[in-house]
């Protein structure tokens, strides 16, 4: 039996996202204002022929691939590209891996479009654009496509992650496997917090679900967020910055909101705690200098608030080294929240578990008080406050995209989604 299709979008405001089930009819193939879309194909899918004609065929394992909407700099033109990452005729070799027809042989997809206004907005679909026009000139090479890579390296989640990331896209998280990008489609996109967790009792690091009421100050602006959180059996790695006994806020967790020694915000947990192996033996034991004051905070109460007896040392813990060497792990847990980067813990009994890097997801603030007639009006003040190219960069113009699509037209694709 097929899954029901979704078609949802999130459109991308300075400190919100607001969020729109398009129903299962809409046509993501209509003209639309500028956006790029996360297309899941999930296992059983029907694949249709090159002429669009469902043939009797199904997707093995899934399929997950991505389109480009808005001005592309090689052309000018206001259009839509695709790009994905499959097996092709030949297993043997990547000469066929790359598609760029993935919305006409997976159309019963099911999709997630992020679109915004900003200028960040527009110069990341500017990269994607590049990024892809480079696969199709053959100026890039891809990964061999490989289901059964246990590793999930050349798997098509991956590929598409790979490309967000080299455009400089943040918060989008791709799971490796079709399946599961299917199921958390609707959080793909969402608002996460980075922390390292390690996992105390053996059995694999377990998290809670935002919705069991936790929250946390990660941002360190005293404003606390409803949040996935660390099971009671595991712990946060920690550092008391401040030395007053207490974990304040994400700053002293080791995560996206950790300030590096250049003073810029580290992109991962791993990033930050890399600046504490003073030996640059790629792990964290007791030669580095700092060692003795790092934490593990096990959040016993789960009430995000650090109690002295829920803090220790990694020496009374029986932690031996922390290793620095990751890999990519990439999938959602049954909680929400998404693992993503994982290493070994070795411990002075000789066993090994894991530290992972978590996403912990941070619960949707509601959006039913913006109004669209706001949202219309943010969109037409961006776009007619968009300049001419200047020393041979490419911007985005008024005129450029009333050529393609009129400002009317973007804002009701947007508002009415017909």
């Amino acid at each position: 039996m097929s899954k029901p299709i979704q078609h949802l979008q999130i459109h991308k405001l300075e400190d919100m996202n607001m969020y729109r089930d398009l129903g299962p009819d809409f046509d993501p193939k209509q003209p639309r204002m500028p956006n790029f879309t996360i297309h899941v194909a999930p296992k059983d899918s029907t694949i249709y022929d090159d002429q669009g004609n469902p043939t009797k065929n199904k997707s093995q394992w899934g399929h997950t691939y991505l389109t480009v909407q808005g001005l592309n700099p090689a052309t000018s033109k206001y259009e839509k590209i695709s790009i994905g990452l499959s097996s092709g005729e030949d297993w043997g070799s990547i000469k066929d891996n790359l598609s760029f027809n993935d919305h006409i042989r997976y159309q019963d997809a099911s999709t997630l479009t992020i679109t915004s206004n900003s200028a960040q907005f527009f110069q990341d679909l500017t990269n994607l654009f590049n990024i892809i026009n480079n696969y199709k000139l053959s100026k890039t090479s891809p990964t061999n496509y490989n289901p059964f890579s246990l590793t999930g390296e050349k798997t098509c989640g991956k590929f598409i992650q790979k490309i967000i990331q080299d455009a400089g896209i943040k918060g989008v998280n791709i799971p490796f496997w079709p399946n599961s990008a299917y199921k958390n489609l609707q959080n793909l996109a969402d608002d996460y917090k980075t922390p390292l967790v390690i996992d105390l009792n053996g059995n694999g690091v377990q998290t809670l679900a935002d919705s069991f009421g936790v929250s946390f100050d990660f941002d360190g602006k005293g404003t606390q967020s409803q949040t996935g959180w660390v099971h009671p059996d595991d712990g946060l790695l920690v550092w008391d910055k401040n030395k007053d006994g207490l974990i304040n806020h994400g700053e002293e967790l080791f995560g996206d909101n950790s300030v590096l020694n250049n003073h810029t915000k580290a992109k991962d947990g791993f990033s930050a705690l890399a600046e504490l192996d003073s030996n640059s033996d790629n792990a964290i034991d007791k030669i580095d200098s700092l060692w003795s004051e790092l934490k593990v905070w096990q959040d016993k109460n789960s009430d995000g608030i650090s109690q002295v007896h829920e803090l220790n040392t990694l020496d009374n813990l029986g932690i031996q080294s922390i290793e620095l060497k990751k890999k990519e792990t990439n999938y959602f847990d049954d909680n929400g929240n998404f693992h993503k980067l994982m290493t070994k813990v070795n411990w002075s009994n000789g066993t090994q578990t894991d530290m992972t890097d978590v996403l912990f997801h941070q619960q949707n603030v509601p959006t039913s008080t913006v109004s669209l007639q706001q949202t219309l009006n943010q969109m037409i003040d961006t776009i007619a406050g968009f300049t001419k190219p200047n020393h041979g960069t490419m911007a985005l113009t008024p005129q450029l995209y009333t050529e393609n699509l009129s400002t009317a037209s973007l804002a009701s694709h947007y508002l009415g989604c017909a």
